[in-house]
Protein backbone atom coordinates (compact mmCIF):
# COMPACT_ATOMS: atom_id res chain seq x y z
CA UNK A 1 0.00 0.00 0.00
CA UNK A 2 1.70 3.41 -1.18
CA UNK A 3 1.51 6.47 1.09
CA UNK A 4 2.40 10.14 1.02
CA UNK A 5 3.12 11.75 4.70
CA UNK A 6 0.65 14.47 5.14
CA UNK A 7 1.27 17.01 7.99
CA UNK A 8 -1.38 18.45 10.56
CA UNK A 9 -0.96 21.53 12.00
CA UNK A 10 -2.17 22.26 15.09
CA UNK A 11 -1.29 26.12 17.61
CA UNK A 12 -1.51 26.01 21.12
CA UNK A 13 -0.77 29.50 22.29
CA UNK A 14 2.24 30.52 20.84
CA UNK A 15 3.56 26.63 19.99
CA UNK A 16 2.66 24.73 17.01
CA UNK A 17 2.32 21.25 16.90
CA UNK A 18 2.77 19.30 14.18
CA UNK A 19 0.91 15.70 13.20
CA UNK A 20 1.98 13.59 10.57
CA UNK A 21 -0.38 10.98 9.43
CA UNK A 22 -0.17 9.01 6.28
CA UNK A 23 -2.13 9.50 3.04
CA UNK A 24 -3.24 6.62 1.58
CA UNK A 25 -3.99 5.71 -2.00
CA UNK A 26 -6.21 3.76 -2.75
CA UNK A 27 -9.48 2.29 -4.44
CA UNK A 28 -12.59 4.54 -4.58
CA UNK A 29 -14.97 5.81 -6.39
CA UNK A 30 -13.87 7.00 -9.93
CA UNK A 31 -15.43 10.29 -11.93
CA UNK A 32 -13.79 8.31 -14.91
CA UNK A 33 -14.85 5.15 -14.44
CA UNK A 34 -11.78 3.52 -13.77
CA UNK A 35 -12.35 1.80 -10.46
CA UNK A 36 -9.63 -0.99 -11.06
CA UNK A 37 -7.10 2.03 -10.38
CA UNK A 38 -5.63 3.52 -7.07
CA UNK A 39 -6.42 7.14 -6.79
CA UNK A 40 -6.05 9.93 -3.76
CA UNK A 41 -7.98 12.94 -3.74
CA UNK A 42 -7.20 16.51 -4.21
CA UNK A 43 -9.31 19.67 -2.51
CA UNK A 44 -8.50 22.72 -4.16
CA UNK A 45 -9.81 26.25 -3.35
CA UNK A 46 -9.12 28.97 -5.91
CA UNK A 47 -10.01 32.70 -6.35
CA UNK A 48 -12.90 33.25 -8.63
CA UNK A 49 -11.41 32.97 -11.63
CA UNK A 50 -9.72 29.84 -10.56
CA UNK A 51 -6.57 31.29 -11.53
CA UNK A 52 -5.26 31.74 -7.75
CA UNK A 53 -4.82 28.37 -5.41
CA UNK A 54 -5.74 29.95 -2.12
CA UNK A 55 -5.74 26.49 0.13
CA UNK A 56 -4.84 22.89 -0.74
CA UNK A 57 -5.55 19.66 1.23
CA UNK A 58 -4.34 15.47 -0.13
CA UNK A 59 -6.82 12.86 1.21
CA UNK A 60 -6.97 9.34 1.26
CA UNK A 61 -8.25 7.84 -2.27
CA UNK A 62 -11.31 6.37 -0.44
CA UNK A 63 -12.86 9.06 1.44
CA UNK A 64 -16.14 10.81 0.52
CA UNK A 65 -16.50 14.34 -0.32
CA UNK A 66 -19.70 14.42 1.99
CA UNK A 67 -17.48 13.11 4.77
CA UNK A 68 -14.43 16.39 4.55
CA UNK A 69 -16.00 19.33 2.80
CA UNK A 70 -17.24 21.03 6.13
CA UNK A 71 -13.77 20.10 7.81
CA UNK A 72 -11.94 21.40 4.97
CA UNK A 73 -13.70 25.05 5.08
CA UNK A 74 -13.30 25.26 8.58
CA UNK A 75 -9.51 24.74 7.86
CA UNK A 76 -9.19 27.39 5.33
CA UNK A 77 -11.29 30.12 7.04
CA UNK A 78 -8.72 29.61 9.82
CA UNK A 79 -5.45 29.91 7.79
CA UNK A 80 -7.13 32.61 5.43
CA UNK A 81 -8.90 35.77 6.94
CA UNK A 82 -11.33 37.73 4.37
CA UNK A 83 -14.56 38.38 3.54
CA UNK A 84 -15.54 35.73 1.01
CA UNK A 85 -18.08 33.60 -0.51
CA UNK A 86 -18.17 30.03 -0.63
CA UNK A 87 -19.78 27.73 -3.25
CA UNK A 88 -19.91 24.27 -3.27
CA UNK A 89 -22.09 21.32 -4.50
CA UNK A 90 -24.43 18.85 -3.20
CA UNK A 91 -21.68 17.41 -0.97
CA UNK A 92 -21.30 20.02 1.74
CA UNK A 93 -25.11 20.27 2.33
CA UNK A 94 -25.35 17.38 5.07
CA UNK A 95 -26.54 18.45 8.90
CA UNK A 96 -23.06 17.22 10.15
CA UNK A 97 -21.48 19.71 7.72
CA UNK A 98 -23.76 22.34 8.40
CA UNK A 99 -23.10 22.51 11.98
CA UNK A 100 -19.65 22.73 11.57
CA UNK A 101 -19.76 25.63 9.47
CA UNK A 102 -22.49 27.90 10.85
CA UNK A 103 -20.40 30.22 13.21
CA UNK A 104 -18.13 30.83 9.56
CA UNK A 105 -19.20 34.61 7.79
Amino acid sequence: MENIKGKKIRETGRRKIIKERPIFIKKGYSRDHRPDLKQCVLDLITSQDGDIPLFVRVGDGNESDKAVFGKVLVEFKKQIKFDSIMVCDSALYGQENLQLIQHLK
